[in-house]
């Protein structure tokens, strides 16, 4: 009876997971602790393995499809693996006993005639042998040696993983040029390009057997008109073609001869094969039926699509934030503060630690002094650092002030998590920042580093604009945006007009929770900190 394998719990809550690519087909054997699917979760690619090894029975779903937790993922024949290796010393004994045989058979008979018996040589005609006789005397090629051993464990990232799976390039078939036998997407790219050149020289006519195409003949006609034309012609068309390649026997016509007349279909008949009429004898009227393009039907109803347009299915990353944005827009009414502060002291104190900061290996950017910053205004108003229970209709206040970086991606947003935050200088706080959003773009982060965040800050950049509306990250109850820090023209207390760094920032409740007052009060305190960043220093 087969192991079922079924989809572990992987990560805090999560109840289902997308299959993203398989490792591995049905039939195909297997090791124990071998790689076997790449799942999608909320958070990030996982990749799972077997925990036994044997032949694969059964997937438990196709590419782009959900299995829930306790479903089977996979069924693995464990009894097939154990008689494996018994089965290859079969297979190896039987094969040298057929090679032998096979060899033996194949001698020649040497006859030896008396040597005293004058020969008397008749001269006979030597028949040229057929084709079939050719092929009936070839001697039969001995038998491969059969492949023994594990299939060998690719490593690579999920995102070298996905790039493979959207090329069709099998990792298992690329040698590694990563000294530690990592497979990196320079890697695949480069199989990916082979592939191509491979397949255009298979597809050149130089590549066939030789073979001689009369003009006006059916083949020939077929194959100047390429594969679309072959599609057209009848089955009665395609018989009349010897498999030699030797010209038909009825004469050739010329072009010139039989000018071509294009059948025009009715939009009926070009979207129904079934209305439509009998394909043309000649191979001209089968290729001017395949220059006829079906005309839209405007007053069916149905969409008009375009020969330009094209579809690309929703999975992996993009379908959890396609889920998940619409979950949070759908569940909490969003409201969204915003306002601007002077960023003059801000700016001045970022200048006198990069030296600092770069001394110790550390790339300081803005967002480690905001993330600071935060960290206190949440200390002062904890209900911006909590979750909502739906179920319970009750309101959970984290003890841990764990902040989430929106960070994109070549797929997508992911938040990976700084964990305790507010325990944390900003040095530390930058040098964690500048690993976590490394990996992200590189999908190398681990499940752990991507959940467990109780407050979001996402950063629009310095060519992000001047305001934006962020989406709350569900289940959390706010959201901060940061944006560009630049000269603007303020007007002073004494109607007096400067130059001034100003920075503008956004702030996304869930007002079920949170009402405008609150919100307010966080802007302000968050406001204070970073006109006067030395606070943080004094905290």
């Amino acid at each position: 009876m087969a192991y079922e394998f079924r989809l572990p719990d992987i990560g805090e809550g999560l109840h289902e997971a997308e299959v993203l690519q398989w490792f591995v087909k049905v039939g195909e054997d297997i090791q124990a602790d071998q790689p076997v699917v790449e799942v999608q979760t909320d958070k990030a690619a996982v990749e799972i393995a077997s925990p036994v090894g044997g032949r694969v029975v059964s997937l438990g779903g196709q590419v782009g499809e959900t299995i829930k937790v306790g479903d089977v993922l996979i069924a693995v024949d464990t009894v097939s693996q154990a008689m494996a290796s018994t089965d290859q010393g079969a297979s190896a004994h039987q094969m040298r006993l057929e090679t032998a045989t096979s060899t033996m058979a194949l001698e020649p008979q040497t006859t030896v005639a008396n040597p005293d018996a004058a020969p008397t040589p008749t001269p006979t005609p030597t028949p040229t042998p057929t084709p079939a006789a050719a092929a009936a005397a070839a001697p039969a090629p001995a038998p491969a040696p059969a492949q023994a051993g594990p299939a060998r464990k690719v490593l690579a990232a999920p995102a070298v993983r996905k790039l493979a799976h959207d090329l069709g390039v099998q990792l298992n078939a690329i040698v590694p040029s990563d000294p530690s036998g990592r497979v990196t997407r320079a890697d695949v790219e480069r199989a990916a390009k082979l592939l191509v050149q491979h397949s255009e020289s298979a597809s050149l006519p130089a590549a066939a057997a030789p073979t001689v195409l009369k003009a006006g003949s059916v083949a020939g006609s077929q194959a100047l008109a390429g594969p679309a034309a072959q599609q057209t012609a009848s089955p009665a068309q395609s018989q009349q073609a010897p498999a030699t390649g030797q010209a038909p026997s009825h004469p050739a016509q010329s072009p010139e001869a039989a000018p071509v007349q294009p059948q025009v279909l009715t939009p009926a008949q070009a979207t129904n094969p079934d209305q439509a009429p009998a394909q043309a004898a000649s191979p001209s009227a089968a290729m001017a039926q395949t220059q006829v393009s079906p005309q839209p039907l405007s007053m069916s109803g149905e969409p008009h699509v375009a020969a330009s347009d094209r579809r690309e299915p929703i999975r992996g990353l993009r379908k959890r934030i396609y889920q998940n944005m619409t979950k949070s827009m759908y569940t909490a009414p969003q409201t969204t503060g915003m306002d601007d502060l002077d960023a003059t002291r801000l700016v001045e104190l970022r200048q006198r630690l990069l030296p600092f900061a770069e001394a110790r290996g550390i790339k300081l950017t803005y967002l480690p002094i905001v993330i600071k910053a935060v960290t206190h205004v949440l200390r002062e108003y904890p209900i911006f650092n909590a979750s909502v229970d739906d179920e319970a209709m009750e309101v959970v206040y984290k003890g841990a002030v764990n902040i989430g970086i929106a960070t994109a991606t070549s797929d997508g947003l992911l938040v990976p998590v700084i964990r305790d935050a507010d325990k944390k200088s900003v040095f530390e706080i930058a040098r964690e920042l500048e690993n976590l959003t490394a990996r992200g773009r590189e999908r190398k982060l681990e499940l752990s580093e991507l959940t467990g965040s109780t407050f979001t800050i996402t950063s629009t950049g310095a060519n992000g604009g001047w305001f934006a509306t962020p989406i709350i990250n569900h289940p959390e109850v706010a959201i901060l945006g940061v944006h560009s820090i630049a000269k603007r023209a303020v007007v002073l207390d004494d109607d007096s007009i400067v130059a001034q760094q100003r920075m503008s920032f956004s702030l996304t409740f869930d007002h079920r929770i949170i009402d405008g007052e609150p919100a307010g009060r966080f802007m302000v305190r968050f406001k204070e900190y970073l006109e006067n960043p030395e606070l943080l220093l004094a905290l």
